[in-house]
């Protein structure tokens, strides 16, 4: 099973951004949150990432991922038993 990686950091903490490259595999998952969310506004950001991931928003991203709700986030974190979570 992969890692649910909650994404907290914005697109100008290129170094917070080379470590997540570093460390995601092909069975990961990307939850962007706070400052995340603007990583949905930049997808050529997320596009750089070894393996194309599946990526959530929670929250307002004004993209074209779509924000969870509540109980998906929680359904979210139920299937992942390993989270790592960015922030700066």
């Amino acid at each position: 099973m992969g890692t649910l990686h909650w994404v907290g950091f914005p697109p100008a903490r290129q170094d917070l951004l080379q470590q997540l490259h570093a460390s995601v595999g092909p069975q990961d998952t990307l939850l962007l949150v706070d400052a995340g969310l603007l990583h949905a506004r930049h997808p050529a950001l997320l596009a750089q990432l070894p393996t194309p991931l599946p990526c959530h928003c929670f929250g307002p991203s004004a993209a074209a991922t779509p924000s969870l709700d509540a109980a998906a986030l929680a359904e979210l974190c139920v299937r992942y038993p390993r989270h790592l979570n960015w922030w700066p």
